[in-house]
């Protein structure tokens, strides 16, 4: 039995080769230039959503004309607290200590009852939080 490969002349098995080769060398090229354009999109996304910012909850601890007082408040919190992200900020006229990025008004409360008992004057408030601080 004679098979079809072996009746083509041998410079049409060539051609037949060399042109299965360079259809895969562009096949394989395009899926790289695929795979490049993803990991571009699905590297932008995930800048995207380190940046969002979502409706949570902060404790406030400090607000009030003194910046002297409240930059030793947030080193005191900071020594007493040290697993909570401490941000001083001046929203005019005053300063402003705010703790932490709580996603639940429960879990904010929950360490408004431990943060109370150093100052007695943090409330919870909802604000903007960073999600992935």
């Amino acid at each position: 039995m004679i098979t079809i490969t072996n009746r083509l002349p041998g410079y049409r098995k060539i051609w037949i080769l060399g042109f299965v080769f360079l259809f895969t060398g562009i096949l394989n090229t395009r899926a790289q230039q695929a795979d490049i354009a993803i990991q571009k999109i699905l590297q932008e996304k995930r800048k995207e959503n380190l940046e969002k910012k979502i409706t949570g909850y902060k404790i406030q601890i400090y607000y009030g004309l003194s910046e002297s007082k409240a930059r030793g408040l947030k080193n005191k919190f900071a020594e007493e607290f040290p697993g909570y992200e401490v941000r001083l900020f001046y929203a005019q006229p005053e300063w402003k200590i705010h703790i932490g990025n709580f996603r639940t008004k429960y879990e904010a409360e929950k360490a408004l009852k431990d943060i109370r008992a150093v100052f007695p004057n943090a409330f919870v408030l909802q604000s903007e939080i960073n999600p992935h601080p």
